[in-house]
């Protein structure tokens, strides 16, 4: 064979050569040896490696996991990390395994994995070696059934960072030799136990990319999802990430639920190691390995998960992933065809895929994805793309944690009135000093992520940002959208000017710079499929279609203004604001009919409650204004159970001042139901913890807000932000408290009688502290007694 082989590559690509089938008539090929029959291959150890023969010359080796699983698993039926959050896990390698998973989502929390001569281990957080010797569950065998399945040696030497005390002495009750060392010195023992939440050292992180590849043991623990909290570097260069490269493991941004998990007698199925559980999803589908639809949920929601995390530079999972796809042929997903993850994992492993490609590829390989057509929607017919400067805000001092509804992290973003269509590059300049400051550029609006809804109306995910790392920065998007700057809170670079060039035109009404003229004969006709109207207190985002058909935008964007400056009277801050309030229109949302943050959002089809200002006054808007309630919300005021409750304050407030509706008018807070509702819940005694929430707990508002009038509320907000750093409460207790206390002195009265007769939990301490006030004699829950 060898030498027909050769002769054929001599003779290519001269068209005279003897014909194949000429020249085998002299040779006669020798009987291939069966590689596999001495020594299993070479392969190792036949208990965990399997030799198969192949038309190759060599062996295929084929990792099998039971045994290892097994040796690791001795004795340990239950893993409990209390109310830890551990990090999942996505083993892919081809000697990586899933060890111990949680129970709801099969995601592992610990893996293990052969490397070379080498092994490895990860537990998805670093609580399991902070104190092995006082674990109730059993964490400290299935370390210690760790360090037997690693050792080489009968008795390794073991080595731990300093400081890691605790877990030095387990290993050293255990007659374990133990070294406090540092990763630079790792060569000095034979297996390594160290927490990595913490960032490492480039030099480190190769140190132990070694140490494992040398044929040492190598037992890690941490999760990834604060450090991504914090960071907006990809995933991959999460130190733990970084010092587990090339053992097949990769720790995940997301995390499982906490508490017990039971750990099984039989190993978990080849289903849940994300390359295996490809290899199963494509043999089904080339139907020489046919699977029942539960077996088909299981390694789609394993690949789709390692999709999710892996990073785009694992090619070798990848190009598999995308060969995979191919052979799949779904339909766009719209209100018509949407999809419905649990009856079609295949399909949403597929949305997984194509959305990690859309979000991560390079710009350039990016192409409009079949489901843009149906959202974000089209241009008109006919549009061209138009050069376009605009000038941007880039000061930005952010906003308070403790505004914890309202996105409080997020950037603020300024609108271009530019759009970017699907697949299109647009070129985005802007000046030198402004590279490298932690801005960025966000297509689309729609920053809701749809994979948890139980129906997908839309794609899941249609934003992508990038960064401004250069003068130049060449941005595109699978789905197009409406190009924004981001400016993160801290940012002091005042006024920018960016040009842009390839995308078209948006309608964009500016409240006080644009004028009715100007936005009713050209403006709203611009092309692109989405508008905003924008002013410096309320910006709306809403279909163009809608747009072309509104006249009056001026007098909407009054309205608007009065609510956003109501709302801050409410509050007690000034009318003008470090960011306006976004509201985003969307086809569906994540959560909800609407939710606040940054943007708040509602589905499009609420339309009416934001443009049609006969709609607005005749109906009410209380959802619109429920959510801007939760924006304003502060830590330090919101008492347990009324998270949905005093964001109503401002429901009632806007509804009685800016329009001027009667609360009366509203079926649920008339005289009638509240009587109703409070003698209910006083029955049999007021339980707070169960029933004081919502409408019950309202009640209790609006009693303090018709004996005080709403500049109590006012006074009282403004009294909180002022809180020395002592004065703050970080517990449920201390927040009703202070509360009661700082409610009585801004009403002059002792309130505490009224608060325990709603069944609030006050500690003698802070009833003590309000008694020298007059009491509140006549207050409305006698009527009760």
């Amino acid at each position: 064979m060898k030498r027909l082989f050769l002769l054929a590559l001599f003779c290519w690509p001269f068209t005279a050569c003897p014909a194949p089938s000429d020249i085998a008539t002299d040779v006669q090929s020798p009987p291939k040896s069966n590689p596999c029959a001495e020594d299993n291959g070479g392969c190792g150890d036949p208990a965990i490696f399997q030799c198969e023969d192949t038309d190759a010359d060599t062996a295929l080796c084929k990792y099998d996991y039971t045994e290892d699983w097994r040796a690791l698993t001795k004795n340990v039926r239950q893993i409990d990390h209390g109310q830890s959050w551990p990090s999942t896990l996505v083993a892919y390698g081809p000697s990586s395994f899933p060890v111990v998973s949680f129970a709801e989502s099969q995601r592992a929390f610990v893996a293990a994995a052969r490397v070379g001569e080498g092994k490895a281990m990860h537990w998805g957080h670093d609580t399991y070696l902070q104190n092995p010797s006082a674990a109730t569950d059993d964490s400290a065998q299935l370390l210690r059934n760790a360090i037997d399945w690693m050792g080489q040696e009968e008795t390794p030497i073991i080595g731990v960072p300093p400081g890691m005390t605790n877990l030095a002495s387990f290993f050293g009750q255990l007659n374990f030799p133990v070294v406090d060392v540092a990763p630079s010195d790792v060569a000095i023992v034979d297996i390594y136990i160290t927490e990595i939440d913490d960032d490492w050292s480039q030099a480190d992180q190769e140190h132990l990319q070694a140490f494992v590849r040398e044929g040492k043991g190598l037992i890690t623990a941490g999760h990834a999802w604060w450090w991504r909290y914090e960071n907006p570097e990809p995933l991959e260069e999460f130190s733990g990430n970084q010092i587990l490269k090339g053992t097949g493991i990769f720790i995940g941004d997301d995390f499982g639920e906490p508490g017990a998990h039971a750990v099984p007698e039989e190993p978990p199925s080849p289903l849940f190691q994300a390359t295996l559980g490809l290899a199963a999803l494509d043999a089904h589908q080339q139907e020489t390995a046919p699977l029942p639809q539960e077996e088909i949920a299981m390694a789609a929601n394993t690949v789709a998960h390692a999709i999710t995390h892996l990073p785009l530079s694992e090619t070798d999972y990848f190009d598999a992933v995308a060969a995979f796809v191919d052979t799949l042929n779904f339909p766009p997903i719209t209100p018509q065809d949407p999809l419905i993850p649990e009856q079609d994992p295949l399909r949403l492993l597929a949305s997984r895929a194509e959305s990690k490609w859309a979000q991560h590829d390079l710009v350039t390989h990016v192409m409009a994805h079949p489901s843009a057509s149906a959202f974000p929607g089209p241009l008109t017919d006919g549009a061209q793309p138009v050069d376009h400067t605009v000038m941007v805000n880039a000061t930005y001092t952010g906003r308070s944690s403790d505004y914890m509804y309202s996105g409080p992290n997020e950037p603020r973003w300024e609108s271009t009135g530019y759009y970017a269509a699907a697949g299109q590059s647009v070129r985005v300049t802007v000046g030198e000093d402004v590279a490298g400051e932690g801005l960025d550029l966000l297509i689309g609006s729609h920053t809701d992520q749809l994979w948890e809804k139980e129906t997908i109306d839309r794609f899941p995910q249609v934003t992508r940002s990038f960064p401004i790392e250069s003068s130049i920065t060449e941005i595109r998007s699978a789905f197009g959208g409406l190009i924004y700057v981001r400016i993160p809170g801290g940012s002091a670079l005042g006024d920018l000017t960016v040009s842009l060039s390839g995308g078209y035109l948006a309608p964009l009404y500016v409240h006080g710079e644009t004028t009715v003229t100007d936005w009713q004969n050209t403006i709203r006709q611009y092309p692109a499929p989405w508008a905003e109207l924008a002013s410096d207190k309320f910006i709306l985002t809403f279909p163009a279609d809608l747009a072309r058909t509104l006249d009056n935008p001026d007098e909407i964007m009054d309205f608007w203004d009065e609510i956003m400056d109501s709302s801050a009277d409410l509050e007690g801050i000034p009318h003008e604001r470090a960011r306006p309030e976004r509201f985003v229109l969307d086809q569906q949302i994540s959560l909800g009919w609407m939710h606040s943050g940054y943007p708040l959002m509602a589905f499009t089809i609420a339309h009416q409650e934001f443009i049609d200002l006969d709609y607005i006054f005749t109906e009410s808007i209380w959802g619109p204004i429920h959510e801007i309630g939760h924006n304003h919300q502060l830590r330090h005021w919101l008492l347990p159970g009324t998270t949905e409750t005093s964001c109503n304050l401002w429901s009632t407030y806007l509804t009685e001042t800016v329009l001027e509706m009667s609360l009366d008018d509203n079926e649920t807070l008339a005289a009638p139901a509240r009587e109703e509702r409070i003698t209910n819940y006083l029955t049999g005694g007021p339980n707070f913890e169960e029933d004081w929430n919502v409408w019950v707990a309202l009640d209790t508002y609006l009693q303090l807000k018709e004996r005080f009038g709403w500049d109590f509320y006012k006074t009282l907000f403004t009294l909180y932000r002022s809180l020395d750093d002592h004065e703050i409460p970080y517990t449920d207790q201390a927040r009703i408290d202070l509360w009661v206390i700082k409610s009585s002195e801004v009403a002059g009265y002792d309130l505490s009688e009224f608060y325990l007769a709603w069944g609030l939990p006050i500690t003698p301490s802070a009833i003590e502290e309000v008694q020298h006030l007059p009491d509140w004699d006549d207050h409305p829950m006698l009527d009760y007694d």
